[in-house]
């Protein structure tokens, strides 16, 4: 299992040192209130100390540069540590930790804790979950973003047979797929304008605001991971309430993921 957790850090920091920009609506505030609502407000970061778990090259951290909190612990154990220590963000005030979620050490306790696209894709979540509760203040909260099992079956049907393929493939011929698979990505958001398709609401409301270059980092993101759980509502409930968490919401987001929020009492 530690193994298999290596590689997945191994597999990630690769995939953010190809795709190393944030930009547009990909890193912006409007999709960080899509991923928060209804659970959450843009205006509740206000003044809060906030940790990233697995920041990547940055993207959240430079959303949340811009919303006047208190402090960010940005958390990475990839490859892409560097990329996210070198960013340039609008708040001074950020603590770096190259760590996994399982093993990293805060000074403080904070308010929030963020796990946004990365519970998902580790093998053992309990461990991660269980030592942030450690470090978020009595009344703080965690909010996760994980991929949805309900309504995503058709798309698993046909994930599951081609990342057999694409999970062993080399980058550069994993790039070449992606462009290929690009392609038939924006006929079908196009579609979707007019016919009702599986995942339409995300593909418009998601995938289709995005600039090409990030539509082809989501196909990437997809298809390159060793490990990725979609999970069911009753999964997500269970991960949260098992490691502590209480007052439990959970949201269906466009069809596709769960966003959640557990408090810590």
């Amino acid at each position: 299992m530690e193994k298999d957790n290596y590689s997945t850090v191994k597999n990630f920091g690769n995939q953010w040192n190809i795709f190393n920009e944030n930009e547009g609506y990909y890193a912006s505030q409007e999709i960080f209130q899509d991923l928060l609502k209804p659970l959450l407000e843009i205006d509740f970061f206000l003044d809060k100390t906030v940790a990233d778990i697995g920041s990547g090259t940055g993207r959240i951290v430079k959303i949340l540069s811009k919303l006047k909190v208190k402090k960010i612990y940005a958390i990475e154990p990839s490859e892409s540590f560097d990329i996210l220590k070198n960013g340039n963000y609008d708040n001074n005030n950020i603590e770096f930790i190259k760590s996994r979620g399982q093993d990293f050490n805060l000074s403080e306790k904070i308010d929030i804790f963020l796990s946004i696209g990365v519970l998902h894709h580790i093998y053992d979540p309990e461990k991660v979950m269980q030592n942030c509760i450690k470090y978020i203040k009595k009344g703080g909260l965690i909010f996760v973003w994980l991929y949805a099992k309900e309504g995503n079956e058709i798309y698993l049907f046909f994930f599951k047979f081609i990342h057999l393929f694409t999970a062993k493939m080399d980058d550069k011929y994993l790039l070449k797929f992606v462009d290929f698979l690009h392609f038939f990505l924006k006929i079908y958001i196009n579609l979707c304008r007019f016919i009702k398709l599986p995942m339409q609401k995300y593909m418009l409301n998601v995938i289709g605001k995005m600039n090409s270059k990030n539509q082809k980092l989501t196909i990437f993101d997809q298809l390159n991971p060793v490990y990725s759980k979609y999970y069911t509502k009753s999964e997500v409930y269970e991960l949260l309430s098992k490691s502590g968490f209480t007052e439990i919401k959970i949201f269906k987001r466009h069809g596709y993921s769960y966003s959640a929020i557990g408090i810590k009492t």
